[in-house]
């Protein structure tokens, strides 16, 4: 009993050491596994560091750059300037008032925007010209003349604020850099309803109303502020689109008199523009690169958790990254920004190889619109400039068919008018093709696929399609 007593015990104590060894075994696993857990975060907060000091010092290098720019032009937002700049700034008095035509503006945007509203069909008939390059359908056309007639205000106010100088509103950066579109809105409205006016005039035989209509929207175009942003020098050269498709409908040799072709003429800028178009890159892209420092400033408060993840420490390496790519391909764009569409287009090739874009889900995607498509932007310029050199030369055409009952034979007939050098096609680097026939002539550039499509024009004039020329089909 005693032997069978002592037996049992020492099976009992050999099956608890047994369960105490494995407790250890498993307790020892454990241990290992804490220690590789341990290790893969030191390795990952390590990485984590590495990649911000990396990315980071590129990041700094590429957003200096930006900010020397923006001192150079004078563009840069309060608190990016250097002290030197806001030192500078203090000693200049300021000068002008321009409260009278501000006032003015959100008058009409009230007004423009009450007549919207009370006559949809009009508005839309109005609209519709724009896109159809300037020419009203006959089923359009009874509401656009009832549009016209209740614009009549309107119209006669827009041309008031045109005589005015501007700006006529203040754009607010840097906390809200897209405040500003309404108004932009307003302007673009207004424009369209001047040259609607302009074209329903002209079929009227009126002598004055259209040129006054034309006129009025290129000075429009230089009351918009010049604020140093892209999509504010975009709205500029929409003015001037609308211009030239609507001169193409309006302006002919027998409707107007030769000084009122020079005085249409005497509004159209003598240069591209280029240094203007540089400037508001250089300062969108310092804005934009403010509303980094904000956003990682206000990461607390952001109740978007992709944006607090990546505005975050462990976001840091990638927006880092994205801050990088966009500060060095605008100041690449910046830099191509003053050269000829058809030098800067290699260029701009190389620089989209190089810089591949970021992922569509990054909220940096948000404000870096001109990185879309770096081509089609700096497209818009070349477009503004091709428009700016067929205006021109149609309306000394014009002149020039007035002077000698037809037109020249070739656009060394007008030399002279321009200055003694004709303009090459900023697509091409080639001439302008031009083709008088009789009592008509045709003139155009090869448009940005550099292909002679024989003046094919789109009539969508809202955003400029690929390949299109832009022409001028004149006639007497």
């Amino acid at each position: 009993m005693i032997v069978e007593s002592l037996t049992a015990h020492i099976a009992d104590v050999r099956e608890r050491c047994r369960g105490n060894n494995k407790l250890g075994v498993d307790m020892k696993s454990k241990g290992w596994f804490g220690a590789a857990a341990i290790a893969v975060v030191v390795v990952g907060v390590a990485c984590l560091f590495l990649g911000q000091e990396l990315t980071g010092s590129k990041r700094e290098a590429a957003v200096t750059r930006i900010h020397e720019l923006a001192d150079t032009y004078n563009v840069a937002p309060a608190a990016t300037k250097s002290s030197s700049v806001r030192q500078q700034e203090a000693t200049v008095p300021k000068t002008g008032n321009n409260d009278d035509a501000r006032v003015l503006f959100l008058r009409i945007a009230a007004m423009e925007k009450a007549l919207r509203e009370s006559n949809p069909r009009g508005y839309r008939a109005c609209n519709g010209m724009e896109q159809r390059g300037h020419d009203a359908t006959p089923e359009d056309l009874p509401n656009l003349e009832l549009y016209l007639v209740q614009a009549d205000e309107v119209i006669r106010e827009t041309r008031r604020l045109a005589s005015m100088t501007g700006p006529y509103f203040d754009l607010e950066y840097p906390t809200a850099p897209y405040m500003h579109y309404p108004a932009l809105q307003t302007l673009y409205s207004v424009s369209e309803l001047l040259c609607a006016d302009a074209w329903v005039e002209s079929r009227k035989n009126s002598p004055f109303a259209p040129v006054e209509d034309l006129v009025a929207v290129m000075r429009l175009a230089y009351g918009i502020p010049r604020e140093p942003d892209a999509h504010t020098g975009q709205y500029h050269y929409i003015l001037y689109r609308f211009v030239l498709q609507a001169a193409e409908g309006v302006i002919t040799a027998s409707s107007v008199t030769t000084d009122q072709l020079n005085s249409l003429e005497a509004q159209v800028p003598r240069d591209a523009e280029r240094e203007s178009f540089r400037r508001a890159l250089i300062g969108h892209a310092s804005v934009t690169l403010e509303f980094f420092d904000n956003a990682r400033k206000k990461r607390s408060a952001m109740a978007d958790l992709p944006e607090w993840l990546y505005f975050g420490p462990f976001g840091t390496p990638w927006s880092n990254q994205d801050e990088t790519y966009y500060a060095e391909t605008m100041a690449g764009l910046a830099d191509m920004a003053v050269l000829p569409y058809y030098e800067a287009k290699p260029r701009l090739d190389a620089l989209e190889r190089a810089y591949p874009r970021p992922s569509r889900w990054l909220p940096f995607e948000r404000v870096r619109s001109p990185l879309d498509d770096p081509t089609r932007f700096l497209g818009i310029q070349a477009d503004h400039e091709a428009r700016l050199d067929i205006l021109r030369m149609g309306l000394f055409l014009q002149v020039y068919h007035q002077q000698h009952g037809a037109y020249p034979e070739s656009l060394q007939g007008i030399v002279e008018n321009l200055g003694g050098h004709v303009p090459v096609d900023p697509y091409s680097s080639k001439d302008y093709v031009f083709r008088p026939s009789g009592d008509s002539f045709l003139l155009y550039s090869v448009g940005e696929n550099g292909i002679d499509n024989g003046g094919v024009d789109s009539r969508n004039r809202k955003e400029v399609t690929a390949g299109d020329d832009v022409a001028w089909h004149g006639k007497a």
